[in-house]
């Protein structure tokens, strides 16, 4: 019984081992192995109807908050409804991102790979979204928009550096508004 046991924890350890991303030495000359220009968010145009529907319900919001007087509350309401208007009306801007032997550099800050801890795909708005977790506070989770056809090629190569996880721990707040978003359809 106590053989199997040690059997059973050694193949766990090395299934462990076996999913850990190889440790490669960066230390020698920095080279590209990977380089792409993509828009900075994901975007997509929105109708007249869609911004009409959003300012009557900040409107009857603001209205419920002068009631109970909460004017703070209005301009903070307000502010955010400016910034929402103003990124969903901009396209965004075109940045580039590589993929090095040092790390990852993202809209032109270099993140070394002993700062990644690891990397999945999301879709938004039918684009492909590559989703690197740091380790540092800010960003703690970079988004870089990606082709389709060049999702195997970026894969094959953060897959050496970095660890693919599948399904990413949601917060409660991404979880929040994941719920609020099937609920509160705006189209």
């Amino acid at each position: 019984m106590n053989l199997l046991k040690r059997r059973s924890k050694q193949s766990i350890e090395a299934a462990k081992q076996e999913a850990q991303p190889v440790k490669i030495d960066t230390s020698g000359p920095l080279k590209v192995l990977y380089f792409w220009n993509a828009p900075a968010r994901p975007f997509k145009e929105r109708d007249k109807q869609y911004f009409s529907t959003i300012f009557i319900m900040i409107f009857v919001i603001s209205l419920i908050l002068v009631f109970i007087k909460e004017f703070l509350l209005i301009g903070v309401v307000l502010s955010i409804t400016f910034v929402y208007y103003v990124l969903s009306t901009i396209p965004p801007e075109k940045i580039d991102h590589k993929i090095t032997t040092k790390g990852v550099v993202y809209a032109g800050t270099s993140y070394p790979w002993e700062n990644l801890i690891s990397f999945f795909y999301t879709e938004k708005f039918d684009k492909t979204i590559l989703n690197i977790n740091t380790k540092e506070r800010f960003p703690g989770r970079m988004f870089m928009l990606i082709d389709l056809k060049d999702k195997t090629a970026i894969t094959k190569i953060l897959s050496k550096y970095v660890e693919e996880v599948e399904t990413p721990k949601e917060s409660v707040a991404e979880k929040l508004a994941a719920k609020a978003s099937q609920k509160l359809s705006l189209e």
